[in-house]
């Protein structure tokens, strides 16, 4: 075991004293690489409110009802207790305008909470809807037109008044 020991502490010191400067005299490799890097700004995207939704003028009774109108054709129709009574009933139309062939994801409100002016009795519309896909490609005019409509719905015995709250679409394009 001894002839062994010296034997290997032979060898490491013949290593030290032979192979030490084969490693002190290599050098060191090094290798580089690039890649590009781009953006494209693209315009902005802007939404602008063409007109309001309307349900127009409705007469409550005694029984509950709903008042609903067409995002695609701006028809009112009423349903159990409301009666029409009037006035300029639309959807709520809206223009998107952005970069042409970008991809638009329009995000609607689960409800939209009307209030009587001077008073806390509300209403709420419900069932929202567009006049199209919620995911819409930007055409070449650059413009996509949204409308909106939904069911006001109206409780029995509604209180008179005038009506009114506000709702705001997302637009996300990307």
């Amino acid at each position: 075991m001894i002839g062994g020991l010296a034997h290997f502490i032979r060898a490491i010191a013949a290593f030290a004293l032979l192979g030490a400067p084969l490693f002190a005299t290599s050098r060191a490799s090094a290798a580089t690489g690039s890649a590009a890097s781009t953006a494209t700004l693209v315009a902005p995207l802007s939404v602008v409110k063409i007109n309001d939704l309307d349900f127009g003028d409705l007469v409550a009774s005694a029984t509950a009802g709903t008042a609903t109108i067409n995002a695609s054709t701006d028809a009112r129709t009423t349903a159990s207790g409301v009666t029409p009574a009037g006035g300029t009933p639309k959807a709520a139309h809206f223009t998107a305008a952005g970069q042409v062939g970008a991809i638009a994801l329009i995000a609607l409100p689960a409800s939209i909470a009307l209030t009587r002016n001077g008073g806390t009795e509300t209403m709420t519309v419900s069932s929202i809807s567009s006049n199209g896909a919620t995911l819409r490609l930007i055409p070449a005019t650059a413009a996509i037109n949204v409308a909106v409509g939904g069911s006001l719905n109206v409780a029995a015995n509604q209180v008179e008044g005038a009506y009114a709250g506000t709702f705001t679409i997302n637009i996300l394009y990307f």
